[in-house]
């Protein structure tokens, strides 16, 4: 198995071949400026890849993020999944693009991009598509950003829990999902940064 880990700007090419996989981390958290472009290539029969990406935009950073994952033979799968949050006056943007080829029959794939906004003032886009060229094919996608909601504010704070505390927990647990995926050294700069 192939395992890339990505935590600064640049081109990033991840070639699999027939029956190989990869894994791939990104990290988002310390860069000011910079886009990581990423593009998986699918090449061989039975080739499958996973990604995760974990972001945290604050200050005035810059997030950007490029995804192409380019099915190139039959029975490929791939899922990339993206999770961050965004304070204070940062911006990100994300761009996915699952490209199945014609012959590309039996393909399998998702990408989805989750994002907690913490602030007014923070900015994301988040734009996936697909281009589908075949016709057996399970691909999809999705893009959600959300804020914190008053309702499980209030639910924790009715429990005695202060304010901060409830936020903590809510942001916690939004973010757990993609934490408990990361290295284990990539876990604790994660939680020190979205504190």
């Amino acid at each position: 198995m192939k395992k890339l880990l990505i935590d600064q700007a640049g081109k990033h090419v991840v070639n699999v071949g027939a029956n190989e996989s990869a894994e791939i981390y990104i990290l988002q958290i310390e860069h000011e400026e910079g886009l990581i472009d990423l593009t998986i290539n699918l090449n061989g029969h039975h080739s499958q890849a996973q990604a995760y990406n974990c972001f945290v935009g604050h200050l005035q950073n810059r997030n950007l993020l490029d995804v192409k994952i380019n099915h190139n033979a039959l029975s490929t799968s791939a899922n990339f999944s993206a999770r961050g949050i965004m304070k204070d006056h940062s911006f990100g943007a994300f761009n996915g693009l699952i490209t199945v080829k014609k012959n590309s029959q039996d393909t399998n794939s998702f990408l989805e991009h989750r994002t907690l906004m913490l602030s007014n003032e923070a900015e994301i886009n988040p734009i996936p598509s697909l281009q589908i060229n075949a016709n057996q094919v399970r691909a999809s996608h999705a893009a959600t950003i959300h804020n914190i909601r008053e309702e499980d504010l209030f639910v924790l704070k009715s429990r005695g829990i202060p304010q901060k505390e409830a936020e903590t927990i809510l942001i916690d647990s939004f973010m757990s999902e993609i934490v408990k995926e990361l290295p284990v050294h990539w876990r604790k700069k994660v939680k020190e940064t979205i504190r």
